[in-house]
């Protein structure tokens, strides 16, 4: 019991504050890369309470739905925090099904309001967004399917205890890590919230508490799916070494997934640093190329290998 009030509380802190903390950690290793100094790491929690203690503004002519977008979205991507494992245990769940869901949901309320509001800015980001999780989210069913297959379970949990060193199960966790990095909107995938571009797209209506909840909302769903992702490395390291009964075995899973998700932001700077925002047609035909390697993954599965 109290393992998993600990958990819970571990779990919050990280969703809601260590995320956007990586932010800033982020902008710090871009600023390395460009040699110059940056701002502090704590800066981006500065920037996010200075908008959310502001009036939030909305587009002129507005509905309801403008008005609930933020809220909903900051709800539905706490969710998806909570529905990604800690360590070795999950507070919602934990269920593979549940995590596509959820980012479907999310992508689906960000644009709606952004489709039906007279700025084009708005509608070609509501446009990316869909064509972005849409073709982004294939690489990921196509390589958690693999897992499903092959260990005929949904638990996130249950199949990172399962994953060895087989071709398939490789495959599949590169597979993941590329789509993470999609959904995630990195750089050169960032292309529905381009501000040179697009000002902002779906953001572009949006100024105050709200955007500041939309874009914490972003933090958060970005560090979930990598702590999604990072379950599927530091789970069968660890138990390989200590088992997975012990409690001790839970929390070093947990720390481990913290050392991955640090690491896997400061890759994405780099990644960032090195490369243009993508084009649309460019994103389709890459996520495509990815649902192919994913399906061999699932052949391999289907053959035990």
């Amino acid at each position: 019991m109290i393992t998993e009030v600990i958990t819970i509380i571990i779990s919050i802190l990280l969703i809601t504050i260590f995320s956007v903390i990586l932010e800033g950690i982020r902008s710090k290793v871009k600023a390395l890369l460009q040699m110059r100094e940056g701002g502090e790491i704590t800066h981006e929690i500065y920037d996010l309470f200075s908008l959310l203690s502001m009036k939030g503004v909305l587009p002129t002519r507005t509905s309801l739905i403008h008005v609930l977008t933020p809220y909903m979205t900051f709800s539905l991507s706490v969710a998806l925090g909570l529905s990604v494992p800690f360590g070795l245990m999950s507070v919602m769940g934990g269920d593979i099904l549940v995590v596509i869901l959820v980012v479907l949901a999310v992508a689906f309320i960000v644009s709606v309001p952004s489709m039906v509001i007279s700025n084009i800015y708005a509608n070609i980001g509501a446009s990316r967004e869909v064509i972005l999780v849409s073709t982004g989210l294939m690489p990921l069913v196509v390589a958690c399917s693999s897992f499903v297959i092959k260990f005929g379970t949904l638990s996130i949990v249950d199949i990172a205890k399962s994953i060895t060193l087989s071709l398939s199960d490789i495959i599949a966790i590169c597979v993941i890590g590329y789509a993470v990095y999609v959904l995630s909107e990195f750089t050169p995938f960032d292309i529905s919230r381009s501000e040179t571009e697009i000002i902002n797209g779906v953001l572009s209506e949006y100024g105050g508490r709200l955007l500041g909840l939309m874009e914490w909302s972003l933090y958060i769903r970005r560090f979930s799916l990598i702590m999604f992702f990072s379950t599927f490395l530091a789970a069968p390291l660890i138990g390989k070494t200590f088992g997975f009964s012990s409690i001790l075995s839970h929390f070093l899973t947990l720390l481990l997934q913290i050392v991955f998700v640090v690491s896997y932001y400061m890759i994405a700077s780099m990644v960032e640093e090195r490369h243009a925002r993508a084009r649309v047609d460019h994103v389709i035909r890459l996520n495509g190329v990815f649902v192919l390697v994913g399906l061999i993954s699932v052949v391999l599965s289907l053959i035990g290998m």
